[in-house]
């Protein structure tokens, strides 16, 4: 998951339990995600963003992220392939695994250490995520009916006037 601050860039918030993400390992909360497939995402709403990140399961997308050292302040800048939908690691494993040596593939900082999560926070958080996709259906659904409601109260005001405007031609006809 992603948040945006103040200035509308996209940090890491969360990373979900049995994803490509966790099994990588590189991904921290609070990195800065610039990039993805070579698309910046400096301009992009919530909306592109999870347009861009969402795919084909199966399909693979890179991700471009900076991060901060909380010491020095020197910014790191790393990229993270990974696999939509997947929870099964990676085919080779994460090399920052099997390594000390974390530069030569690429990263500048070595990778965030495993996190345990309780299944039932797990259970939780996918239990949240379809009620979220059934409100955000409903909240469409009510979008659309507004804006239907809102055609018929033009028309029907249309109408109104163009009464309005025949009698008073009738009324003015009958004084005549």
């Amino acid at each position: 998951y992603f948040k945006q601050d103040v200035a509308e860039r996209f940090f890491v918030d969360m990373i979900l339990p049995q994803t490509s993400a966790e099994e990588n390992g590189t991904i921290r909360k609070g990195d800065l995600l610039t990039h993805i497939n070579g698309r910046s995402v400096a301009t992009c709403t919530l909306e592109d963003l999870r347009a861009l990140v969402l795919g084909r399961t199966g399909t693979e997308a890179n991700f471009s992220f900076e991060r901060e050292d909380p010491h020095t302040g020197a910014v790191s800048v790393f990229n993270v392939t990974l696999q939509r939908g997947r929870a099964k690691p990676l085919n080779p494993p994460n090399p920052f695994l099997q390594s000390n040596n974390y530069a030569s593939h690429g990263a500048t900082h070595p990778p965030a250490p495993a996190q345990s999560v309780h299944p039932d926070t797990i259970q939780q958080l996918r239990e949240l995520e379809v009620e979220k996709a059934r409100l955000q259906g409903a909240l469409e659904a009510l979008q659309a009916e507004r804006k239907e409601q809102g055609g018929i109260l033009e028309r029907a005001q249309e109408q109104l006037v163009s009464l309005r405007t025949e009698v008073g031609v009738s009324e003015q006809r009958a004084k005549e």
